[in-house]
């Protein structure tokens, strides 16, 4: 198999994984791989050091210059904080995804997403609950009781 196919399938790799894992960083690794296999199109005796190395270059040069640029093109825009998203979810109904065996976190989902919960006493998983507040300094973990 020709270096600048295997190139482009580690770019086609890192693509499929961006799509997979949030975060807006693999793509960039992608892009170094294709510059690695264009160079390898344009120098096909070139050395697989070489070729390594000037994957990571482009790799890390393209992400320290585009990724902000493509946060605020892609990133989307919210009117709300993530402080309100949260403290709106105070009151609200949840389930047990994941026990909670005090002083152990549990997980609970609430309005479609997961959260780690933490309870005075043990509760099981499929057990409703109640969301009380947020517990702990982080604010994604919040006091559960069961739901009456």
């Amino acid at each position: 198999m020709s270096a600048w196919l295997i190139w482009f399938l580690v770019g086609i790799g890192f693509l499929i994984l961006e799509l997979i894992l949030p975060g807006f960083i693999v793509i960039f690794f992608c892009m170094g791989a294709w510059v690695a296999m264009l160079a390898v199109l344009v120098a096909p005796e070139m050395a697989t050091a070489w070729q390594v190395s000037l994957f990571v270059a482009a790799s890390l040069a393209s992400l320290f210059t585009l990724r902000k640029w493509g946060m605020k093109t892609f990133g989307g825009r919210s009117e709300v904080s993530e402080d309100a998203r949260i403290d709106d979810k105070i009151g609200r109904p949840a389930v047990v995804t994941q026990a909670i065996y005090p002083p152990a976190t549990g997980e609970v989902k609430c309005l479609g997403s997961f959260w780690r919960a933490v309870a005075d006493q043990p509760i099981g998983v499929g057990v409703p609950v109640i969301i009380e507040a947020v517990a702990s300094g982080d604010g994604l973990t919040f006091k559960v009781k069961p739901a009456a």
